[in-house]
């Protein structure tokens, strides 16, 4: 295993050498045109993968398609050199992606007029065909939610949407049914298969994701739904990390105000750092993982967390790919996205 993972940890630091710097994002961010930012994506790490694309095919849509194909063929490479028992944790990465999948369709059921499946990249290509139990064209044409539980028969969600569905629960609740798997099972999943360091680091990375979470599903649900604290406590991710239940339940008693002022007394003080200026908590939370990610795949390279850490950071690179790009779509200002562009490094 330990060989393993030291051959996968070397060609996970290559690929990461050729990542994007705050320099290439104000460079991204200079240019007026899609074209433009595809010439400069082309003079880095993301040449080979773009150069796929036809002259017609260079658009926002079709850049960010292949950048995440690109993302889950890699996944599919480093998964084929694991273990069984570190699979079956990485299973869980993957899971995100289809439990993703599995919300567009719920929100396209419930909303026909929904833009998911025209806007969202579809991810399910060679790999993801081989490796996925849900039968994808399926969830995408479910015209009922029975046909969308059929189309997840082959899998764990089916019995979790049926759970929900008993309850008359609507889509809304169905897709947090669905987080509190996820959470729930990959917390447990580490306890099964994962030891030691392995073990610690994987905590810290997950651990630090659902507590959160856990903040900002209270901070939402106080400031813009007005929900009662039981109601809020029902949805709570069930897995505590650096918060302990007791600060959860005083969380969830207060205002949005005092979820603020109580967080920044925890260790995830700068959350809502800038709310005055135009920041958005969850773009904190995205440098403050990106930071973790950053701190784990660097020190602790040869570790299952640090395989995790690599390819969360990917997929936030991705992101800020995406909304340069959207920036230019919608005319905003770029000094503004600039500020919105997380990548860690002062972590």
């Amino acid at each position: 295993m330990k060989d393993n993972y030291s051959a996968i940890a070397a060609k996970l630091k290559a690929a990461s050498a050729v990542k994007l710097t705050r320099e290439d994002f104000t460079e991204l961010l200079s240019k007026s045109t899609v074209n433009e930012i595809y010439s400069y994506l082309m003079t880095t790490g993301y040449r080979q993968v773009l150069s796929e694309l036809t002259k017609e095919q260079i658009h926002r849509t079709e850049i960010e398609k292949s950048l995440r194909h690109e993302m889950i063929r890699e996944y599919g490479r480093v998964y084929s050199f694991m273990d069984i028992n570190a699979k079956r944790v990485l299973d869980f990465w993957f899971a995100r992606r289809e439990i993703e999948f599995l919300k567009r369709g719920l929100r396209h059921l419930y909303n026909r007029d929904s833009e998911d499946w025209i806007e969202g990249e579809d991810e399910f290509e060679e790999f993801f065909e081989k490796h996925t139990k849900l039968d994808c064209e399926q969830v995408k044409a479910a015209s009922t939610l029975e046909k969308l539980i059929d189309a997840c028969a082959k899998t764990p969600y089916a019995a979790v949407l049926k759970r929900s569905q008993a309850i008359d629960a609507g889509c809304f609740e169905m897709a947090m049914a669905l987080d509190r798997y996820y959470y729930h099972s990959a917390w447990k999943a580490k306890d099964k298969y994962l030891e030691g360091k392995d073990k610690q680091l994987f905590e810290e990375i997950f651990g630090m994701e659902i507590d959160i979470n856990n903040i900002l599903w209270i901070y939402r649900s106080k400031k813009y739904f007005d929900l009662s604290p039981e109601i809020i406590a029902s949805w709570i991710l069930p897995v505590h990390h650096k918060l302990n239940s007791q600060t959860l339940k005083v969380l969830t008693q207060g205002t949005w105000q005092d979820v603020v002022k109580i967080t920044e007394g925890t260790a995830y003080r700068g959350l809502f750092e800038g709310l005055e200026d135009g920041y958005f908590p969850e773009e904190n939370m995205r440098r403050m993982y990106c930071g973790k990610a950053r701190k784990i795949f660097g020190q602790n390279p040869e570790s299952l967390a640090a395989v995790f850490a690599y390819f969360d950071l990917k997929e936030i690179e991705i992101y800020n790919i995406t909304t340069v790009i959207e920036s230019i779509r919608y005319g905003r200002d770029k000094q503004t996205i600039m500020r919105h562009i997380n990548i860690g490094e002062e972590e």
